[in-house]
């Protein structure tokens, strides 16, 4: 009796993973190396030709403009010190300007008070006081405020009492006011000390002295300010012989002839100032 075979499909095999080939070397490598492993290296690069190129001439142009943003920086800083020079510099001529109008200004508003007469009170005789009045006039445009004037007679025998009065004889005092075209009279007596009678109209009869007949010399000073507080002052030295007319002096002898004080030293130069 005939066999029967049965077919039956086969199992599809198992998919086995693919053996590694490098299996075998690191497990050796496992095997025969033992400790730390270290690893160095540098990685090396290089940009082609024509990055290499156009990154030159990028950093020749960033150059370029530093160098045109350094000059124009420079020439700006220049700029701005010269104006702040030029500006400096017109301050000062306007400051300047400004002071020399003022100064010319004050000059010619300023007073002037001089010696506009002399006259004798009484013909002079010998034997008899002498005594003048001097007539002193502000011809100025200003006001003479602070006024203080000082005025000596002596006669040629008494020369050796001449001096110059101190600048400061009238500290603490108010001086008169001569206002513009006015004018004041102060008299001067022949006294045996003149430098004792000062601006006082008080004197003893019995310090007056009699004229001998020589010459009269008169002299002294105006102190005076503005209103702008600058600070004048006039001298006056004049002589005059029996029969003449008045004459102005150079100066006086002092003690010996070679010593001789001139007529504008009456004036000390602390009575001579410009107000700040």
């Amino acid at each position: 009796m005939p066999k029967h075979f049965r077919w039956r499909k086969a199992k599809p095999a198992k998919e086995q993973p693919l053996a590694d080939p490098n299996q075998n070397t690191r497990d050796q490598n496992k095997r025969e190396i033992s400790g730390d492993i270290h690893v160095r290296g540098e990685v090396e690069t290089k940009f082609p030709p024509d990055i290499a190129e156009q990154h030159k001439t990028d950093r020749k142009e960033d150059k370029a403009d530093a160098k045109k943003r350094y000059v124009v920086e420079l020439l700006t800083l220049a700029a701005v010190v010269i104006y702040a020079g030029i500006a400096g510099w017109q301050g000062c001529e306007t400051k300047t300007i400004i002071a020399l109008t003022q100064k010319h200004f004050q000059i010619d508003q300023r007073p002037y008070v001089k010696i506009s007469d002399i006259e004798f009170i009484e013909p002079p005789m010998v034997g008899k006081p002498v005594r003048i009045n001097v007539v002193l006039k502000n011809v100025g445009k200003g006001q003479a405020q602070n006024v203080f004037i000082l005025r000596h007679l002596l006669f040629r025998p008494q020369e050796s009492q001449f001096r110059v009065d101190p600048a400061n004889i009238d500290d603490g005092k108010l001086g008169r006011v001569i206002d513009i075209g006015d004018s004041v009279t102060t008299t001067a007596t022949s006294v045996r000390d003149t430098y004792a009678v000062g601006e006082s109209y008080e004197i003893n009869p019995a310090d007056i002295v009699p004229w001998d007949g020589t010459e009269i010399v008169l002299f002294g000073r105006v102190a005076y300010e503005d209103r702008f507080g600058n600070k004048y002052c006039y001298p006056f030295m004049m002589q005059k012989a029996n029969g003449s007319m008045w004459a102005a002096m150079m100066g006086m002898h002092i003690e010996n002839p070679d010593h001789i004080v001139y007529w504008n030293e009456l004036c000390p130069k602390e009575l001579i100032k410009e107000a700040k």
